[in-house]
């Protein structure tokens, strides 16, 4: 069997509970452009704590922010 990087399914929706606290949100960005690169289609919602709501607000990473 032979691994492999898989070729991404139609994904629609995509929820991403992000971390509570600013540091680890802002980490937390390069995880978002690969998920938005793999799945450049879908729609990225972001829930995170209503204070951080401003790191991701204006981006390009999520579609959404809860």
């Amino acid at each position: 069997m032979r691994l492999g990087r898989r070729q991404p399914t139609l994904v629609e929706r995509i929820l991403v509970r992000c971390p509570n606290h600013a540091g680890d949100v802002v980490m937390s960005t390069p995880g978002l452009a690969a998920l938005r690169a793999a799945y450049p289609e879908a729609e990225i919602v972001a829930q995170l704590p209503g204070p951080l709501i401003p790191l991701l607000e204006g981006g390009h990473l999520v579609d959404e922010l809860w």
